[in-house]
């Protein structure tokens, strides 16, 4: 079955490789959140943080759940404290652009 942008109730728990933190993808009204006029049927929420961010399709979406860093605050401080731990230097590393 393909699931598609007309497709609801798609609501999916996974972890995220980044930080192993629990993110929801699912549906705008599935979730109760505003879809932005039809800007945002799609979510992606950090379970632990409470942080969400909105997509035109489910395909962006999937994609974003596996890197809450680039849309969750709350993990990329986490992150970035993780890393200066190490010893890392994070201010040097770039985002990746990601089309919208």
């Amino acid at each position: 079955m393909s699931i598609g942008p007309r497709d609801r109730h798609y609501y999916r728990t996974t972890r995220a490789r980044e930080t192993g933190r629990p993110v929801i993808t699912g549906h705008a009204d599935d979730l109760e959140l505003d879809a932005c006029g039809g800007d945002c049927r799609w979510y992606n929420v950090c379970v632990d943080h409470g942080n969400a961010v909105g997509h035109r399709t489910l395909e962006l979406a999937r994609s974003f759940a596996a890197v809450p860093t680039e849309w969750c605050e709350d993990c990329r401080l986490e992150l970035a404290a993780r890393e200066a731990e190490a010893g890392l230097d994070i201010s040097t590393l770039r985002l990746r652009a990601v089309p919208s």
